[in-house]
């Protein structure tokens, strides 16, 4: 499957980054009554980690903070690379920006975009940005093992192939902090703190190679563009 636009969502330990999206379906006419009511997509990508210089999955939200894509307002953030700081970060975003939907993206593998079907609840026994290994193994005591949708990532999917982008559907996204961004993304819907939906994508690393092109923070910065692109296609985001 070929991906030229925004969303890739794969995850693995530490060369894992990360994206949340969403594709509309049929709605009411109630919903399209509201249509034209202003939401916004809250983009998030993570801080450098493992030496590295620059994080493509944050890189790329640079100067999208604050545009506009029909009824859509486009806000960014940056997550840090601590345990249990996805949720707490999360909280606050919401709190600061009611999002309608979360689009999360991390530090991937080579060779495409990845989308993430499945969020679970586990860590990776391995140390974060502050040195630090996880203090339990669930993200989530009292969580479920799992969230999956892989109906919607693979319509995701599709859809961005048909844009040009080379792109995958992953079912495990690693077990790092690209897992647990999107684990607590998909609680905070399932508890309806998000009124919309969250997904996560991975892109690949800076100065590897996808489908013949060298990846820079241009090429990540398309694929972001064409997710949100996609998402607003619709003028009412399914619920």
């Amino acid at each position: 499957m070929k991906c030229d636009f925004s969303l890739q969502y794969s995850c693995f330990s530490h060369s894992r980054s990360t994206i949340a999206f969403i594709i509309p379906q049929s709605y009411t006419e109630s919903e399209q009554q509201g249509a034209s009511v202003n939401k916004t997509l809250l983009l998030t990508g993570f801080e450098q980690f493992g030496g590295a210089e620059l994080n493509p999955s944050y890189e790329a939200l640079k100067g999208l903070d604050g545009t506009r894509i029909n009824c859509w307002t486009i806000r960014t953030a940056r997550l840090d690379v601590a345990w249990d700081s996805p949720m707490k970060q999360l909280r606050s975003l919401i709190e600061e920006h009611e999002p309608h939907t979360i689009i999360s993206f991390g530090q991937g593998k080579p060779r495409s975009f990845t989308v993430e079907a499945v969020a679970r609840n586990q860590r990776k026994i391995l140390p974060d940005n502050l040195r630090k290994l996880p203090s339990t193994q669930k993200i989530l005591a009292d969580g479920p093992d799992a969230y999956s949708y892989e109906a919607r990532a693979e319509a995701v999917a599709q859809e961005l192939s048909d844009r040009g982008f080379r792109i995958r559907v992953s079912r495990n996204a690693g077990g790092y902090l690209c897992e647990e961004c999107l684990y607590s993304a998909r609680h905070l819907m399932a508890k309806g703190e998000i009124e919309g939906k969250a997904m996560f994508f991975h892109v690949p690393p800076l100065g590897t190679f996808c489908d013949g092109r060298t990846v820079d923070v241009s090429y990540v910065r398309e694929f972001v563009k064409a997710t949100a692109e996609v998402f607003a296609q619709s003028t009412q985001p399914a619920q």
